[in-house]
Parts: C-alpha cells; structure tokens; sequence
C-alpha cells in the first residue's frame, strides 16, 4: 500500500511478510520474485546468494558433419561437466541446425535425452540397453513446428518442464533422430546438430 513500508525478513532462508510466505520482496529496492529457499549472505543490508543462479553449459556438437543419423538412430552422446558437485533443475534447451557442404537446413523431430551415466552412444546406433535407461534424468520432445529457420540455420528454442537433477558434477546428453529425412546421407551435405542448455543450480 502506498505510504507503508514493509519490511522483508529472511527466516531459514524464505522471506516472510507478517507470517506469510511471500513471492515478491524488496531489500533495499531490489525485487525477489522467488518463493524458494535461498542461501542469503548478510553483508550490511544487502544480501548476496550463493545458490540458485541460473547458469548456461555452453554450445556442444550432437551430430557433427561427418556423422550419418538416420531415422530412429541415436546421436553421438555429449558430457557436460559442472565446475563442482551440484543438483538443480535443467530449464531451456537450445538446439541449432546448419550445414556447410551441400546438404539442407533440417528442422527435425526428436527426443533428446539426459542422462546422469555415460549412455556410450555412437552416432548411428539404433538402440540403448534397458540399463542405460534407468539413468535417464528426463527426455524433450523436440517437433518440427519448434523450428524456426532461414537459408543460414534452424534454431529450437524450448522452455521445458523443469528437469531436477541430484547432486552430480556431469550430466550426458544425446539425441534421438525421429524424421524420416536423416543427417548427411549424401557425401558432401556436412549437416550438423547442436545444442546449449540452461539450468539452475541449487547447492
């Protein structure tokens, strides 16, 4: 209300107006929009947080130009270390398409799957055993209605459904080629398929 201040105060970590759980907050101007706990540092009146940042695992290759994927194969899997020991969640997946030969822009359907064991996948293999998916941490449907694409490259953006993740220092990540048109069939198409991902750290 206009004219009254209030106060937010930090109780294990959540920020409470009179007794209640709050979702907005202000400390010395600053807006908290996050009910969640938070591991808040006093330093006078300014809090500092050491948990919950948003951080980006960088661009890798899943199908390079020289890796043949055809309809229900597998990619060549990707490792993606953490700087230490962590759990959190996976909040959005980029995926990028181009090609450098003579080959086309795909914008494909597929799955892509993370994983908290190595899977072992080369590109082409047709299947994984039954024990490397009981390490699946989640799966993204990816649609080719997702893509959006020029004569330079595709790109699929999505904000998925948060996937949490234990305390690890790497997950793995592969993709499942579900269109009928495959990566470099042809000689000479050097197609490839990459992506970046997004997550949140909570310790």
């Amino acid at each position: 209300m206009p004219g009254i201040e209030h106060t937010a105060r930090s109780v294990a970590g959540r920020f409470l107006f009179g007794g209640t759980m709050a979702q907005e907050a202000k400390i010395d101007g600053n807006l908290i929009n996050d009910d969640r706990p938070l591991a808040v540092e006093e330093q006078g009146s300014v809090p500092s947080y050491s948990a919950y940042e948003v951080l980006e695992s960088g661009v890798y290759e899943l199908i390079g130009p020289n890796d043949r994927v055809d309809q229900n194969e597998y990619s060549t899997f990707d490792t993606i270390p953490f700087s230490a020991f962590m759990s959190g969640e996976i909040l959005s997946i980029l995926l990028v398409t181009g090609e450098v030969g003579t080959g086309a822009i795909l914008t494909p359907r597929g799955t892509l799957y993370v994983f908290d064991a190595s899977p072992g996948t080369a590109a082409g293999d047709a299947a994984i055993s039954n024990a490397v998916r009981r390490t699946l941490l989640g799966q993204v449907e990816v649609l080719e209605t997702d893509w959006e694409s020029d004569a330079s490259g595709a790109s699929a953006y999505i904000t998925c459904a948060p996937i949490p993740f234990h305390s690890l220092d790497r997950i793995y990540v592969a993709w499942f080629h579900e269109s009928a048109t495959s990566f470099n069939d042809a000689a000479g198409d050097d197609e490839s398929l990459y992506f970046n991902l997004w997550y949140r750290r909570d310790e």
